[in-house]
């Protein structure tokens, strides 16, 4: 037998490639990730830097604004004005001409004429003018009206108590403040002057009795103060009148003086009284 040559080559075996390993789903869901490498004591990992995302510009479009529809205007006739009838009355000649009554809650203005400056400027200080207005309804020669009134003791004051005497009647704002007191006092020092000339002295104002017998007690006053809070006999006089001051305005008594003669006549009236002074053109008027 023929001997094989040593140097003979072999020949080569083919190679089979190994198959691709099938992954099972299942499994590849129930593996573990990797747990994340704790970090070694000393070194602090270095926290990541957020980028922040980049915002899309975004452009809004106007937003067209609609027209509001015209209205139609309506058409407005003017009202017919209507004239006022005036009814005129004939007096038959030789008749008696009443004059038209006054209501006594409304004040109308009087102002003083020429013939009777002369009485009305008796005896008063040279700051009143010679030609004022007087702030009430009521006229010289007009029968005062009658009032019953509780005084600052309790009684009970009417106007006809006093029949047969001259009655200087003041009605003044407030109890107790400068004006009203300096007034009152006034009166007070100069009541022995003023009985001698068969006159008496009667205050009114819209505060409570209470309140006059403090402010009477206090200046040892020495005539009544009556107590108006119903506010009939300052409308009846004319002196609740409306005032104003810096804007404001609010009703009140008009700082106002009446002498009553003894028949019960009105025979003075001082309007807007300033303070100082009133006693001598009081006490002048009597």
């Amino acid at each position: 037998m023929p001997m094989k040559s040593k140097s003979a080559k072999k020949p080569k075996r083919a190679t089979r490639k190994p198959a691709a390993r099938k992954i099972d789903s299942r499994k590849a869901a129930t593996r573990k990730k990797p747990a994340a490498r704790k970090a070694t004591p000393g070194k602090k990992a270095a926290p990541k830097k957020k980028t922040p995302a980049k915002k899309k510009a975004t452009t809004k479009k106007p937003v067209a604004r609609k027209k509001p529809a015209p209205q139609m205007k309506k058409k407005t006739t003017p009202k017919a004005k209507v004239a006022a009838k005036t009814t005129v009355k004939r007096i038959a000649p030789g008749a008696a001409v009443t004059p038209p009554a006054v209501k006594r809650s409304k004040s109308r203005l009087i102002k003083a004429g020429a013939s009777s400056a002369s009485d009305q400027m008796a005896g008063m200080t040279p700051t009143t003018p010679p030609d004022f207005e007087i702030t009430t309804h009521l006229q010289v020669g007009e029968m005062a009206p009658e009032f019953r009134l509780p005084a600052n003791d309790g009684s009970v004051i009417s106007l006809s108590d006093f029949m047969g005497q001259k009655v200087v009647l003041y009605f003044y704002p407030k109890d107790d403040t400068p004006g009203c007191t300096k007034e009152a006092c006034s009166f007070r020092d100069g009541l022995a002057a003023i009985t001698q000339r068969n006159a008496v002295v009667l205050g009114i104002s819209a505060d409570p009795v209470d309140s006059h017998e403090a402010f009477h007690e206090k200046y040892g006053l020495n005539f009544p103060l009556l107590s108006d809070e119903s506010k009939d006999t300052v409308e009846a006089y004319g002196v609740w009148t409306e005032k104003s001051f810096q804007g404001r305005t609010w009703m009140g008594i008009e700082r106002t003086t009446f002498i009553i003669d003894e028949n019960g006549r009105i025979a003075r009236i001082f309007p807007k009284v300033q303070v100082d002074g009133h006693f001598d053109e009081v006490l002048a008027a009597l």
